[in-house]
């Protein structure tokens, strides 16, 4: 794909279309796209449609909801491999100087973290949703600013470094009154 792609630039080079863009898809991934342009491929875009829906290595998102709070008491599940974190929580972000992220700490939602942006909020309550729900143009938009606001080292391909992320105090000592 790269020297097919590098010869295609030639002809359209030298035809006089040097701002004719190079568009390549069959079955791209970030995996894939990564191999090709660092092969030296003269691709300018790429389709990314049969894998763009799902992660060919986790091709789900294994997620249930779980209690963590009935009534004035807080709950935790003890089953190995499915314990959780008791209590109602929040997500406070932490920024640097320089707009990048530094880290997440996981909190009590009763808490709050200086200088930190909540993360989570309520869309949903007694099963019904609050409020209106973006328009995909804020979502994109969102999505944008936030992965701007990750490290590239976050971003890698190959070794990514891992993003921090703690726990409070607080929610620490819940979890002791459940050992």
């Amino acid at each position: 794909m790269a020297d097919l792609s590098r010869q295609v630039r030639r002809i359209l080079d030298d035809a006089g279309l040097a701002d004719t863009k190079i568009f390549a898809s069959s079955g791209f991934d970030e995996h894939k796209i990564a191999d090709v342009l660092n092969q030296g491929a003269a691709i300018d875009a790429f389709g990314v449609g049969t894998k763009l829906g799902v992660s060919a290595d986790a091709p789900y998102l294994d997620m249930v909801y779980k209690l963590v709070h009935f009534g004035d008491r807080d709950i935790a599940k003890k089953s190995p491999g499915k314990a959780y974190l008791a209590g109602e929580k929040q997500v406070f972000r932490k920024t640097g100087a320089d707009g990048l992220y530094t880290g997440d700490v996981i909190g009590l939602a009763e808490e709050s973290a200086e200088g930190a942006e909540e993360m989570l909020s309520t869309v949903m309550k007694d099963g019904k949703p609050i409020g209106q729900f973006p328009a995909m143009e804020a979502v994109r938009d969102h999505f944008k600013r936030s992965f701007s606001g990750l490290s590239e080292a976050y971003k890698a391909l190959e070794t990514p470094r891992r993003y921090p992320v703690s726990v409070s105090e607080k929610l620490q000592e819940i979890q002791k009154m459940h050992l």
